[in-house]
């Protein structure tokens, strides 16, 4: 298994995977409407301009060019308290491998994660549990997602 930061020219591969994961996975949480939308917005110019802003990770196998698992951090801007953990996605046929907790060592493990010492993220209802199994905590004490459909979630580092 690779480890890397998207290079110029994986944005096509990955943004595919993405959606074909969004419209599978998700599809008992969300309306199609709505998973159809967030495909769209991952599309390969905005994985640059993701990339550009933080590092987004890809875990592949090397002898195939298919993206297995994906995962990006934003930097702390303006009133964020802390660097925020987004577009984390796992292929379908990847899922329960342990991709996307090696992905998230990797974004938790970073220089940017651990001086600020505690990482946000927005978990979906599908993703929620994953992100409890890592030790990620609810930011309120809601059972349900609040009006964007996710979970506002942190962790201590």
């Amino acid at each position: 298994m690779e480890l890397h930061l998207m290079a110029p020219g994986e944005e096509e591969t990955l943004s595919t995977m993405i959606a074909r994961t969004l419209l599978t996975v998700n599809d008992p949480d969300y309306p199609l409407e709505e998973l159809e939308t967030l495909a769209a917005y991952y599309n390969p110019r905005r994985l640059a301009e993701i990339a550009a802003k933080g590092p987004l990770y890809i875990l592949k196998k090397a002898e195939e060019n298919r993206p297995l698992a994906c995962g990006a951090l934003r930097p702390p801007e303006g009133e964020a308290p802390c660097p925020e953990i987004h577009c984390v996605f796992t292929a379908l046929d990847c899922q329960g491998l342990g991709y996307g907790r090696r992905i998230m060592a990797a974004l938790e493990g970073s220089s940017l994660c651990q001086q600020a010492r505690r990482v946000r993220l927005y978990a979906s209802i599908t993703a929620r549990p994953f992100y409890e199994k890592l030790g990620y905590r609810h930011l309120d004490d809601s059972a349900r997602p609040n009006p964007l459909g996710v979970f506002p979630m942190e962790k201590e580092l």
